[in-house]
């Protein structure tokens, strides 16, 4: 994706980089190890943001990242049968929020983009949706559906 297209992709200024550090001790450490790095979106204007719970989870210390600052974080919950989490700045970081659709309104075959944060290399990419098929992901969790 050409850097005009990048700055034009749907979201891509309300993604941010997640940064967490979990202590050895922790349940989790073994398997998913101690510093954690991740994206996540802002879904509203007071800053919240939705990322994937392992990431986060057991983490003491979150720094959440934009284009322009980091900033420190904290875990407001996790649900643990989507396998998301929510978090938040403890001081302000300023930016949009990602407009949420609805992904009943998507066909097999719409574009979509596939984003991460502004400072990754590869921060966009175009995609279509795709016919959804039972999927293994690399931590072994069982997905029957795709976006629907």
């Amino acid at each position: 994706m050409s850097a005009q297209a990048l700055e034009k992709a749907p979201g891509i200024d309300a993604m941010v980089s997640i940064t967490a550090q979990v202590p050895e001790d922790a349940m989790s450490a073994s398997l998913l190890g101690t510093d954690r790095v991740g994206h996540g979106a802002r879904i509203r204007d007071d800053g919240l943001i939705a990322t994937i719970g392992y990431v986060v989870h057991e983490a003491e210390k979150i720094w959440i990242g934009s284009r322009s600052a980091a900033v420190p974080g904290f875990v407001v919950g996790q649900d643990f049968d989507s396998g998301f989490a929510l978090v938040k700045p403890t001081i302000p970081l300023h930016g949009p929020s990602m407009r949420i659709g609805s992904a009943a309104a998507l066909r097999v075959g719409d574009p979509v983009s596939v984003v991460s944060s502004p400072a990754s290399e590869h921060a966009a990419i175009a995609a279509h949706v795709a016919e959804p098929q039972p999927t293994k992901a690399i931590h072994r969790l069982l997905t029957s559906k795709g976006i629907r």
